[in-house]
């Protein structure tokens, strides 16, 4: 049969320089050679599709009378492998599929424990029977079908994002990644479906993001196991910093109450970058600048600033200065007079 496709390519290469040669019509000689190489070809051709030959083919499968308490776990094979021997004409239509699916009645085969398997000389005979008459079926490259299937009642379970996200500068993550849907329907044996909690997606690679981002993942195949629908879509939204700049006043934290204390200077500019979103609701309020009495040493010329409060939202913190000067004065404590 190699013999045959042969002559098809052959042919329309032939045409094709053909067509190419028309271009030197100046010479006649070669036109001429080329116009008989053209109708021997075509004799050539025709002669080999009347001609019995032998091919190796993929048969299109159609599956029928499924029970309707039945759903494949596993999409079941679409094509079969064969050997076919018949003439030119029959063969090529098999190629360009232009006959009719082999078809698999499901309610000539019995099913056990989640599977129908259909043994070799039974899909032999099922394939013999949709071939042409004059089709002779040589050789069947495949041992036997194995289909897995569930029953159609499914169950409900969470999709687990298996990713890694990095976000740009100057970028934040608004907030959490959305899955849609966040559940999908599962259906498999009872055996296997008690023993899954939940299905994982694809690993989901985004670098750099500067912008927010839905993609479509492919969930994780499970064997045994048909997952309603196949794929979710995940978005991470993100959002752009900008800078903002507070000064705060330095709070005085665990000196003891005999002493006062006065900095030098009384405030500093805390740095911070935020989210569009909460610019104008990040004001002083939310933030506190300390300088700690536990940090204190004697001989100590200045004393650290700790920033003890801020939202979590912020990033990139900078306080200027970082450390001030102090001077701690004893007080007197003042008496208050015992009620006689």
């Amino acid at each position: 049969m190699k013999e045959f496709f042969n002559s098809i390519s052959a042919f329309f290469s032939i045409l094709k320089v053909f067509f190419a040669s028309l271009k030197k019509i100046g010479n006649k000689q070669f036109f001429i050679y080329i116009l008989f190489l053209l109708i021997s070809t075509m004799f050539w051709f025709l002669q080999s599709l009347n001609n019995k030959e032998i091919v190796n083919i993929s048969l299109p499968l159609e599956y029928a009378n499924i029970p309707k308490d039945m759903i494949f776990a596993k999409l079941p094979p679409q094509y079969v492998d064969v050997q076919l021997r018949d003439k030119g004409m029959n063969l090529l239509n098999y190629s360009l599929r232009r006959n009719n699916p082999i078809k698999i009645d499901m309610s000539n085969f019995s099913s056990k424990k989640g599977r129908v398997v259909i043994s070799r000389d039974k899909l032999k005979a099922t394939i013999s029977d949709g071939l042409k008459s004059s089709t002779e079926l040589v050789n069947l490259y495949s041992d036997s079908l194995v289909l897995v299937y569930a029953n159609k009642e499914g169950v409900k379970v969470p999709v687990k994002l298996n990713s890694n996200i990095t976000i740009s500068h100057n970028c934040i993550q608004k907030d959490d990644v959305e899955l849609s849907p966040s559940e999908v329907t599962i259906y498999a044996d009872s055996s296997i479906i008690t023993s899954v909690s939940e299905i994982e997606t694809e690993l989901l690679v985004l670098n750099n993001l500067s912008e927010t981002k839905s993609v479509n993942v492919k969930l994780k195949d499970i064997y045994g196991v048909k997952i309603e629908p196949e794929e979710v879509i995940v978005k991470v939204p993100i959002e752009n910093l900008i800078p903002k700049t507070l000064s705060l006043p330095i709070i005085h934290k665990n000196f003891p109450d005999n002493v006062s204390v006065i900095t030098f200077p009384a405030k500093a500019e805390v740095k911070v970058m935020v989210p569009m979103s909460k610019y104008n609701e990040t004001d002083n309020s939310k933030f506190r600048l300390d300088i700690d009495y536990k940090h204190y040493k004697y001989n100590m010329q200045k004393l650290p600033l700790v920033l003890s409060k801020y939202p979590d939202y912020v990033e990139q913190l900078s306080i200027a200065p970082d450390s001030v000067e102090y001077i701690i004065e004893k007080k007197e404590l003042s008496e208050e007079p015992i009620n006689k």
